[in-house]
């Protein structure tokens, strides 16, 4: 008569192969999160230099305004007040928080979850470049001390940092 199922020994086997490759995979997670903070950040940095490259080629102010109750930014034209055309898509904004280069962490699949922490440019939430460059605060005034943003995901964060006068931009 042939017998059907497994021994206990064949079973523990089994539960120890499972716990083994559980404790390798864990800590890989965390790898997963930072490599999503990173590129969040990238992507932030790219988005600041865009729009004070738009500022000194198209001879206008460009801004970045910050929304930090609902995790999300855009780039937008100041005399317009329509977002950029986001250089991915090529997708123009016709609204003020609609189409063009607008990054929204609590909606974009790709960034999901991230947390737009802070927000400082002279105490102001929007980061204004002028025609030559200069970065400047929501009132048009220019950074008297470097402005900041920082996100952050799970335990992790990041800060951007915009120095005065010049705008170089990087990333701490």
């Amino acid at each position: 008569m042939a017998r059907k199922g497994f021994t206990i020994i064949e079973l523990i086997m089994v539960i120890v192969v499972i716990s083994i490759l559980a404790v390798l995979a864990v800590p890989r997670f965390d790898s997963f999160n930072e490599i999503k903070l990173r590129g969040a950040a990238h992507k932030l940095v790219s988005d600041i230099r865009y729009a004070q490259m738009l500022a000194t080629s198209k001879h206008e102010d460009y801004g970045v305004e910050f929304d930090a109750d609902n995790d999300r930014y855009r780039v937008y034209c100041v005399s317009t007040d329509l977002p950029a055309v986001d250089p991915f898509t090529r997708l123009a904004g016709t609204a003020t928080w609609s189409g063009g280069l607008i990054i929204d962490y609590a909606v974009d699949s790709e960034y999901k979850g991230i947390d737009l922490a802070s927000v400082d440019f002279n105490g102001g939430d929007e980061l204004l470049f002028t025609s030559l460059g200069v970065p400047q605060d929501t009132d048009g005034d220019d950074l008297t001390e470097a402005g900041t943003v920082s996100i952050g995901y799970e335990a992790s964060g990041e800060t951007i940092e915009v120095t005065p006068n010049t705008g170089k931009i990087t990333l701490q």
